[in-house]
């Protein structure tokens, strides 16, 4: 009996630590996963900050493109292309050509 005995505690030892071991390891995965979850969450955070600042930079331009579409239909836009880029000029300017 007291061999029994002996042979139920070794092998009731064996299965505690058998599973005390298994779940030192587990603890050990999930914390390494938990860290390597957070760094990747970190680097997502900074990308949607920068995300965020070209959001922003493409809505500012978005605005001065409608400032800048709302002033070609002006007459003064108009006036500015027919002198700059084609050279006209209205009835009552005069030219001054240098030699």
């Amino acid at each position: 009996m007291a061999g029994r005995t002996v042979s139920r505690n070794r092998a009731n030892r064996r299965s505690i630590l058998l599973v005390a071991s298994v779940v030192a390891v587990l603890t050990v995965l999930a914390f390494w996963e938990g860290f390597r979850l957070q760094a990747r969450n970190s680097e997502y955070e900074k990308t949607r900050q920068e995300l965020e600042l070209k959001i922003a930079e493409e809505e500012k331009r978005a605005a001065e493109l409608e400032e800048y579409r709302e002033y070609t239909k002006t007459t003064e836009f108009a006036e500015w292309y027919a002198k700059a880029r084609l050279g006209l000029v209205q009835e009552n300017e005069i030219i001054f050509k240098s030699e």
